[in-house]
């Protein structure tokens, strides 16, 4: 696609100032039409806070308002271009409204509008919630964890824990790629829970499994997976805090433990997060019980 927008422009009076528009359109050169999946975001950030400053004298300031129409109350600082519209090609109004500066020193004001654009995936936002499949018999629903563009995916995560599970069914020594859990997620779990067309949206994934990075206990070998739980590095980058990574069971509020798929501190274990929110390299021996929290990569198409 091809955006523009207002370059250089002069203020000529307080209140209502058009700068123009903000256009897209499709690049003919570029193949197929833009996914109908798709939309481009195109957010402006403003250098002084939405606020023209006095060159030379910092203190004194004049604020003002970014927004599609005169008669707009609402201050705008994103816009939103679907699929159809930027096949079509299509504009949006852009002007700023001026607080009266009648009091103000004279001298030359100024402020630096940046524009930012990004594609997005219709309905799938990091953090959004997105349902999908079932769980006794009751709507499934999963947070967006990550949106990978070049490949058209989305990482998702049960925004609860499903039930409680061991990640393997004897105390023995085992890693993610031979454990009892992975294959019930990559088997009944998956055949129970989602229709044909649902689970021809789940991609098929080659996964890593690092060696715990506490205690260097061996992650085995790399794992094809559709379903999968996060490693020790995902659970530790893809939520912002412990309070984020917090997670209740469907059938109660409590706050629980979950399992990871990395390894614990010895051969017999594995990592987890625990009630707290925090990540735990040490982890549980794995036949102890404790909460599943499922995630997978969605293709929307």
């Amino acid at each position: 696609y091809v955006l523009e927008v207002p370059a250089d422009f002069t203020i000529t009076a307080a209140g209502w100032n058009e700068l123009g528009a903000i256009k897209i359109s499709h690049a003919t050169n570029s193949g197929d039409a833009f996914s109908s999946k798709k939309k481009v975001v195109v957010t402006a950030a403003s250098a002084n806070n939405w606020s023209l400053v006095m060159s030379g004298d910092t203190t004194q300031t004049i604020g003002y308002t970014l927004k599609t129409a005169k008669d707009d109350s609402a201050a705008t600082t994103e816009f939103t271009f679907t699929a159809e519209q930027v096949n079509a090609g299509a504009s949006q109004d852009i002007g700023v409204d001026i607080e009266d500066y009648s009091a103000k020193k004279a001298g030359e004001y100024g402020d630096e509008i940046t524009y930012t654009a990004e594609i997005e995936t219709a309905g799938l936002t990091v953090g959004s919630a997105y349902t999908f499949g079932t769980y006794n018999s009751a709507a499934l629903t999963w947070r967006v964890l990550a949106i990978d563009e070049t490949n058209n995916r989305a990482l998702l995560i049960t925004e609860q824990a499903l039930e409680k599970r061991a990640y393997h069914s004897q105390n023995t020594s085992i890693t993610w790629e031979n454990c009892s859990l992975r294959s019930w997620l990559n088997g009944e779990f998956i055949t129970s829970n989602f229709t044909t067309d649902e689970q021809a949206k789940i991609v098929q994934v080659t996964n890593t499994n690092p060696n715990n990075p506490s205690y260097d206990t061996s992650g085995g070998n790399n794992t094809t997976d559709k379903m999968f739980l996060l490693s020790i590095a995902e659970a530790n980058s893809y939520f912002s805090s412990n309070d984020d990574r917090k997670c209740t069971l469907l059938s109660d509020n409590n706050d629980n433990d979950w399992w990871l798929r990395s390894p614990g501190s010895g051969d017999n274990s594995a990592a987890l997060v625990n009630s707290a929110g925090s990540v735990d390299d040490e982890g549980f021996s794995v036949h102890i019980v404790i909460c599943v929290r499922p995630a997978f990569w969605l293709d929307p198409n």
